[in-house]
């Protein structure tokens, strides 16, 4: 019933908080902004996931790197290169991650935070087996891309890692680069993970036209060079950071095969279409987002919170059902806002959070 659906809920959240706390991550609970402000600012985050891992590998999580993510008037589309095994796919899933707490109600990984709230969280996380060359893979890869670009609306999170690698690189980087434009002028927030070194030059003269709603800018994973015996080594500093790095094609036929194509003038095929499913069939689903949303099993695994749940249930804590309920996230300020008080009074009065915890377990035994 909802009752226990909402006993369940509370129990194990706090518990899930608590684990992580013990391990001394920085825990803030966030400050809600609207969805008009379409901000992201958390201070010294932590991705949970890393943290995971270096706890089953017995490393001290204490020495994760945290780092900052920043969503805001001066840049919503980081374009995320750097050195390989450099932390960006770590770094995409805590945003991720960051999001999902942050929308029901939970305290987030970091010293500080101020969010606005998303409707929807899209994640294209190719799996190693779809990064191999060839027309049929990259087909596959621009209709997922496609539907995000579908459903996605000024504010959501898009989060995406290593996408189309399934085709060269002149032929990727100016697909890549159709796609960011459009994510720009539809307002969004978003993370793309990529090899691509090219794609994150020039957008400082796009960033300045009427249409774009989310500045493109660069970010790069961090990098040492030493010298041993002569010899220059690379050794990833896995620091996130605003800044530049250092460092006959069918790919058009393509695009516009799939409506993929960015056109200056009218958006090409993919804008008319977008613009036709939002006033007409989808409407009433449209309305229904700034209640609820469906975070969908692909998505949870991307960003690594099926693994996260699993680890955490294995440290003898009650975790039953806590990933089945973080499949739908309020999307409304007001929800927020409301759940982050319950959890806020729990968090600042343990014998409260104890006597809470007592309690539901004893409910729940009934």
């Amino acid at each position: 019933c909802d009752l226990d659906y909402g006993f369940d809920f509370y129990l194990a959240a706090l518990k899930f908080i608590e684990y992580w706390k013990e391990k001394d991550i920085p825990i803030c609970m966030p400050k809600v902004c609207s969805m008009e402000e379409n901000i992201g600012i958390v201070h010294e985050m932590t991705d949970l996931g890393l943290v995971m891992r270096m706890t089953k590998s017995g490393v001290d999580s204490k020495t994760a790197v945290k780092n900052q993510a920043v969503f805001d008037d001066t840049g919503r589309i980081h374009i995320l290169t750097g050195i390989n095994k450099g932390g960006k796919t770590t770094y995409v899933r805590g945003i991720g991650c960051l999001w999902l707490l942050f929308q029901n109600g939970l305290p987030v990984p970091g010293s500080f935070a101020r969010m606005s709230p998303v409707r929807k969280i899209f994640t294209h996380f190719p799996k190693e087996e779809e990064k191999v060359y060839g027309q049929g893979h990259l087909g596959k890869e621009l209709n997922k891309l496609k539907n995000i670009l579908m459903q996605a609306e000024e504010g959501d999170l898009v989060l995406l890692n290593e996408s189309l690698s399934s085709t060269g690189k002149d032929d990727s980087l100016a697909i890549c680069t159709d796609f960011i434009k459009i994510l720009s002028e539809l307002g969004v927030k978003s993370v793309f993970a990529t090899h691509l070194h090219p794609l994150a030059f020039g957008w400082e003269e796009r960033n300045l036209c009427a249409s774009v709603k989310s500045k493109v800018d660069s970010w790069t994973a961090g990098v040492e060079t030493e010298q041993i015996n002569g010899v220059k080594n690379h050794k990833a500093t896995y620091k996130i950071e605003k800044g530049l790095p250092d460092g006959e094609s069918y790919a058009d036929e393509i695009v516009r095969r799939y409506g993929l194509s960015y056109n200056p003038t009218g958006h090409g095929d993919y804008y008319s279409e977008h613009k036709l499913v939002r006033n007409d069939s989808f409407s009433l689903l449209y309305q229904d987002f700034h209640i609820e949303t469906e975070i969908t099993e692909k998505t949870l695994s991307d960003i690594g919170m099926d693994s996260l749940i699993e680890f955490a249930s294995n440290t003898d804590r009650s975790y039953a059902g806590f990933l089945k309920y973080l499949n739908r996230i309020p999307a409304d300020r007001e929800n927020i806002s409301y759940r982050q008080e319950i959890f806020y009074e729990l968090m600042a009065n343990e014998a409260m959070a104890e006597d809470f915890i007592k309690w539901i377990e004893e409910v729940a035994a009934f």
